[in-house]
């Protein structure tokens, strides 16, 4: 990629099943980004249309920010972890959007509302800010930081715990932040005038698998131990 096309921010997406609402939320990133930006799209084990239907369509995307997009196909299913790690690793630009696929967005302006957050002094900004137990942090759906920022944080080589198997890969990180000395914080003022998060898509689509709920729990068993919470690792707790 030339110096004249590289990307502003890199926007990782992950995406299993869900086609139609996928495809709503990257047109609307599509129509509404506002900086030179990459898509990094990550086809997590999709049972549906998603692989033939992104390949059939990615390729006629032509939009003014739009520099190009990146592709991987997973067969089976990997954990959220390991794809955003397999997102991150390929990401150019010098700041990383992790977006979930359920976000529609339908207004210009969103973006450089969250980039000037991170321009104000936030090393991880998202649009929702949560407290869970002994834990703050920016919840997933949509977060950004500098990708200087994310590289100096890699554990073992890697940005994301893979130890998390369903849940708690976005509160691991944003503990992180906060004992590295980092700010994190959300932006208001985005939902619903510029966008809107639907929310639990894919935890839903999985809810009749009988091993969602265990490996929800392990993940959150596994985020107490790493911090030093094994007093609270409960059922109630968690």
């Amino acid at each position: 990629m030339s110096e004249d096309t590289k990307p502003v921010v890199s926007i990782v997406v992950v995406s299993r099943d869900l086609w139609d609402l996928t495809k709503q939320s990257l047109e609307g990133l599509i129509f509404t980004m506002s900086q030179p930006w990459e898509l990094i799209f990550i086809n997590n084990g999709s049972k549906d249309e998603t692989k033939a239907q992104f390949e059939k369509i990615a390729p006629t995307w032509a939009w003014s920010n739009f520099v190009g997009y990146k592709v991987h196909h997973y067969t089976k299913g990997v954990s959220l972890a390991a794809a955003w790690n397999k997102g991150y690793g390929m990401a150019e630009g010098d700041l990383v959007l992790f977006a979930n696929n359920d976000i529609v967005y339908y207004k210009h302006g969103w973006w450089n509302i969250l980039r000037a957050r991170v321009d104000a002094g936030l090393d991880l900004v998202g649009i929702q800010e949560m407290v869970w137990g002994a834990f703050r942090f920016v919840e997933g759906s949509l977060m950004v930081a500098k990708a200087s920022t994310l590289e100096a944080l890699k554990e073992n080589g890697k940005l994301f715990d893979t130890r998390f198997q369903l849940g708690c890969e976005d509160v691991d990180l944003s503990e992180r932040f906060l004992r590295a000395g980092l700010k994190i914080g959300q932006v208001t003022g985005l939902q619903p005038d510029y966008l809107v998060h639907i929310g639990h898509q894919t935890i839903q689509s999985l809810a009749g698998k009988e091993d969602t709920l265990t490996k929800m729990h392990m993940a959150r068993r596994a985020l107490c131990e790493k911090y030093g919470y094994p007093e609270k690792i409960t059922d109630d707790w968690i």
